[in-house]
């Protein structure tokens, strides 16, 4: 189905989802249905999901420093599932528009801002060119060492994409 454009197609595109989501359920044993959704319970798995996550950021990271004029705001020993970038001179929301126009979605800003200057950036010093590039990334254990390639792909090309469109306008 393509991206719905109107409040009529979400809808269309929410109850297709509610419906392919009930038949599924219907499937499920009634055992299925009243077990816990506990996918971390044991420390094994745990490990291993947080290696699988390292290793998919050090991936992402490592890509996206071949990217001209970044700074990571994400340190090496945070979580592993969350990267946080700022570009220089470019602005988060229409590189979030480009990538979700190839159904990539990220989140801009810090996590805190929420719409508004993050006084977080003062406070690490970023400096002002890279305020409105800061980007958010998050990956789940669905993302696979394919999506991430493909991700830093797009993301260099929309990033030297915007740049360009903005020294024009210059």
């Amino acid at each position: 189905m393509p991206r719905p454009r109107t409040k009529e197609d979400l809808m269309i595109a929410a109850k297709e989802n509610y419906d392919k989501l009930n038949v599924l359920i219907a499937k499920l044993s009634d055992e299925e249905l009243n077990t816990p959704l506990d996918f971390l319970s044991d420390e094994k798995k745990k490990e291993a999901h947080w290696k699988r996550d390292k290793n998919l950021r050090d991936i992402l990271i490592s890509g996206i420093s071949k990217i001209e004029n970044h700074k990571f705001l994400t340190t090496k020993d945070g979580v592993p599932n969350i990267v946080t970038v700022a570009f220089e001179n470019i602005r988060s929301e229409v590189l979030l528009h480009f990538l979700e126009s190839e159904k990539i979605y990220i989140s801009t800003g810090s996590a805190c801002s929420k719409g508004k200057k993050s006084r977080t950036f003062d406070g690490i010093g970023l400096d002002n060119k890279y305020n409105d590039g800061v980007v958010r990334i998050s990956l789940s254990e669905f993302n696979t060492e394919e999506e991430i390639t493909i991700f830093i792909e797009k993301l260099e090309k929309y990033v030297n994409e915007i740049r360009m469109i903005m020294k024009r306008g210059r």
